[in-house]
């Protein structure tokens, strides 16, 4: 993901011109859920937070913008027991699945104002899976104190794509209530873990609910 933001930073630094014209800041929380074979086979639903970058187009009076977006994801997070027959000790099996996407593309809908302000778009993205299996003996009294050892992981990437839905509620002059529902889809991911790694092109669902800050470098 340092990649990730080191690209959205460098784009954010190039637009610098244009957001003096006109740009908003959307913070959401986000519900993800596989909706394929190949996805269901390695994830679970899960739960993240987004954010998304919006300039409106000169031109078009607000009413079509560039989007970029950073977003995180934890797919999987499942902790297996195992106990020694004949000491009783207590070992557990950590696996975890994070998943992170940066992505830029157009959204259409107004973003001047009024009260109820349907949209829609699509954007292009990077996906980037880190998967990773701990071994870990507790220690009941003292977290710290647990001995952890880093079975296996990997890191792999995809190109993918999303497209999406939404409504925008104003609440406050320069504040307003989103809520999306994004289909996504990624192309050529290698299979998280395994000697005989395969590739699988998973789709996702995400519901999004999040707060919009308009006008972030210019209040009128």
């Amino acid at each position: 993901m340092t990649r990730a933001l080191a690209i959205l930073l460098l784009l954010l630094a190039c637009l610098a011109p244009v957001t003096a014209h006109a740009a908003d800041l959307i913070v959401s929380g986000v519900l993800m859920s596989p909706t394929d074979v190949d996805a269901r086979r390695f994830n679970r639903p899960g739960y993240g937070l987004s954010g998304e970058y919006l300039v409106a187009l000169p031109g078009t009076q607000r009413m079509c913008s560039l989007v970029i977006g950073l977003e995180g994801v934890n797919l999987l997070s499942k902790s297996v027991t195992l106990r020694d027959p004949v000491t009783g000790l207590r070992v557990e099996q950590q696996t975890s699945q994070e998943l992170g996407r940066a992505s830029i593309g157009l959204q259409f809908g107004s973003r001047g104002r009024g009260t109820l302000r349907p949209f829609g778009g699509a954007t292009l993205a990077w996906h980037v899976n880190d998967i990773s299996v701990d071994v870990v003996v507790p220690d009941d009294t003292d977290r710290q104190n647990e001995i952890r050892q880093h079975l296996r992981g990997r890191t792999s990437s995809a190109f993918g794509w999303d497209a999406y839905a939404g409504v925008d509620v104003t609440v406050g002059d320069y504040t307003s209530i989103v809520g999306a529902v994004h289909m996504l889809h990624a192309y050529g991911q290698p299979q998280q873990l395994g000697p005989e790694s395969i590739t699988i092109q998973p789709s996702y669902v995400q519901a999004r609910l999040g707060v919009c800050f308009a006008d972030i470098l210019r209040r009128e």
